[in-house]
Order: structure tokens, then C-alpha cells, then sequence
């Protein structure tokens, strides 16, 4: 059976939108089938990443979806799947010309009607949107059906120890990061009580155009006079292309991370996040965590500086209680199951 991914990855847009569908694209492969990307993406490196997992990948270019659509038809059972905004209800009622089943992977239930077999919206709030459809149309709602990667599948029932101080701190703002707002995590770092005693990796994503500006600054924080190790920190380490991110966050003791698709991957690892909203379509996904007690909303990067980011890496650093909580929660909510359910779900429709 045959699985074609349609998603697009820019610096603009970041890579969420591929990186969930690898997910879906590898536990495909686990039950026997192939996979192709129809893809307009900007990353070299994201590419890499999804011919080394024995995706097909074909870049569109100028060659309309319909066109590519047509050429990639044949007598194998296919199903879609279409992963990004601009994908909207029109789109989706020619797709289903081409290929059935389809599945549509949504955040927003923004669009007029829904003509996808399949709506999955893997978000907290899912189940309060009024989506437009009519059957068999079928909506996978909630967290639950949260898209995570095979390396995460390994880490299933591992415990997290909870120290009674956090030291060990990932940052990682998704795969693009436009804005640079690592860069101000980085100055952040400095401003920390507990700096002195800080080990911290930062991982620059597969679109980052920020790389050489981001190691310029981590450089800068090794060469300041007066303060011991690297800038006052024990240790600070960036790295880019990064393939095994639950080795990472097994590491961590404490996360700061953009609230795109990374948000149930640090919640299925059980570690404590602070989320900082990188765009409007974030802002439901980091308000609605926060909620339910997963992670801790820091607003939006437009508001942020250095100061406030750092009162509150402090704080959760040194509260036990509300690391433990946070992370009891985020297991709670993202089993671990979501992707192999798909999958399945999409199976029996073939």
C-alpha cells in the first residue's frame, strides 16, 4: 500500500508541517507500505532527513499540485494526506479525485467545510471546534492522536527523574526560527541566577538561516572577561541537523521551545516546557497547554526580552513541585499512540 504526503517546508512557514508527516510516513512503513513526499521544500538538509528514512521525495517546483497529482496515479491503493493552511476546502475536493482515502491534518477548523475521509487535529482544544462535514467524514480529535516520530516509540514508560534543582536546559525553536528569537534566549542564559551551574544545548532547525549568527553568539558568550567557563554557564553547546531529539530531551531537565509540533514531544518525554509563541497560530495551542497544566506559556516573542525570559527559567529551574506536575501532565495527555492510530485508521479505508 502507498501513502503520498503533500506538505510544504519554508523558512516562513518552519518544517512542523513535513516533520508531522514523516511521522505518519514512518509508521506506514512499519505496516508494509511505501511513502512519497510531493513537497516545495526550501530545506536541503529536511530533504536529507527524509530520503535517509527511504521517503520519496519529489520537489514540485512550478508543476501544479493537479499535474503532479496526475502523474503520481496508478493502480496500487493510495492514500493522501494534505498537512498545511493553504490547502483549504476547494483543494481538498479536487484531491479526492485523485486519491482516496484522504486525510487532512488540521489546527484551526477554519475552513468552510471539511471533504477529507479523515480530519485529524491533534491539539488540546480540538474537541471545541465546530468543524463543518457531513459522513462518513470522520474527525480524529484531541491530543491523543498526537503525531510523534518512530525514535520516540523507544521511550515509551521511561520515568523522568525530577531533581530537586534543574541544571540541564534544551532550547529548540522549531525548524526555522525567521525571527531569531533563540538568539535572544541566548542572551537570557547570562541573565540567570543559576548560570554558574547551567549545562545547556541549543538546536538550530534544519531551516534556520540564523546559523552562523547563532555560533557568533555562543562564541561571544566563551570570550566574556570575568566570568568562569563559557560566558558564567557551565556549558553551552549548539547544534543543527539534529536526528535523535528524544536522546536530547531525556538529557534536559528543562525545556524552552517554540509552540508548534514540538509541544507533545516534550510533553510525551514528560519534560517541563516553557513555551514561547512564535506565530498567531500558536497562541490557542501554548493558552490551551498551559491550561491543562503541561507546560508554561511565556506569550508571544514580540513581547518577550531577555529579563522576563530569564525570571522565568529561573522559576522553573528551582520549583521541584512544578516540574513534577508538568511532567506527569504532558505524559498524561501525549501516549505515545497517535501516529500508529492513524495509520490504522487509514488502513482500513483502503
Amino acid at each position: 500500500m502507498r501513502l503520498i504526503l503533500r506538505a510544504d517546508a519554508n523558512a516562513g512557514m518552519g518544517t512542523g508541517h513535513v516533520m508531522r508527516c514523516l511521522a505518519l510516513g514512518q509508521a506506514w512503513q512499519d505496516a508494509g507500505g511505501s511513502v512519497e513526499l510531493l513537497t516545495r521544500c526550501e530545506s536541503s538538509a529536511l530533504v536529507n532527513r527524509l530520503e535517509s528514512e527511504n521517503v520519496t521525495v519529489r520537489q514540485l517546483g512550478n508543476v501544479s499540485d493537479w499535474d503532479a497529482f496526475t502523474a503520481a496515479r496508478s493502480d496500487q491503493p493510495t492514500a493522501l494526506v494534505l498537512d498545511g493552511y493553504h490547502f483549504d476546502a476547494v483543494y481538498q475536493k479536487r484531491a479526492l479525485d485523485f486519491f482516496r482515502p484522504l486525510l487532512v491534518i488540521d489546527d484551526l477548523a477554519d475552513l468552510p467545510f471539511y471533504s477529507a475521509d479523515l480530519v485529524l487535529n491533534q491539539n488540546v482544544y480540538a474537541r471545541e471546534l465546530a468543524y463543518a462535514y457531513e459522513p462518513p467524514t470522520r474527525l480524529l480529535l484531541g491530543c491523543e492522536w498526537a503525531l510523534l516520530r518512530r525514535e520516540f516509540g523507544r521511550w515509551q514508560g521511561w520515568q523522568r527523574e525530577i531533581s530537586a534543582v534543574a541544571r540541564r536546559v534544551l532550547i529548540t525553536l522549531g525548524g526555522s526560527d525567521p525571527g531569531n528569537v533563540t538568539l535572544a534566549l541566548i542572551d537570557a542564559l547570562g541573565l540567570c541566577e543559576l548560570r554558574d551551574e547551567l549545562e545547556v544545548v541549543i538546536v538550530a532547525g534544519a531551516a534556520s538561516q540564523h546559523l552562523t549568527t547563532l555560533e557568533n553568539a555562543v562564541r561571544g558568550l566563551r570570550n566574556v572577561d570575568g566570568l568562569r567557563n563559557v560566558g558564567g554557564l557551565s556549558s553551552v553547546d549548539l547544534r543543527s541537523n539534529v536526528t535523535d531529539m528524544p536522546e536530547l530531551m531525556a538529557w534536559a531537565d528543562v525545556a524552552i521551545t517554540g509552540a508548534g509540533s514540538t509541544v507533545w514531544e516534550t510533553a510525551f518525554m514528560g519534560l517541563p516546557a516553557l513555551m514561547i509563541v512564535l506565530a498567531q497560530n500558536q497562541e490557542r495551542v501554548a493558552a490551551g497547554l498551559e491550561t491543562a497544566g503541561a507546560a508554561i506559556n511565556l506569550g508571544s516573542s514580540r513581547n518577550l526580552n531577555p529579563e522576563r525570559i530569564a525570571l522565568g527559567l529561573d522559576g522553573l529551574l528551582r520549583s521541584q513541585a512544578c516540574r513534577d506536575r508538568i511532567s506527569r501532565r504532558g505524559r498524561q495527555l501525549a501516549g505515545g499512540n497517535g501516529t500508529a492510530a492513524t495509520v490504522a485508521a487509514l488502513r482500513e479505508l483502503l
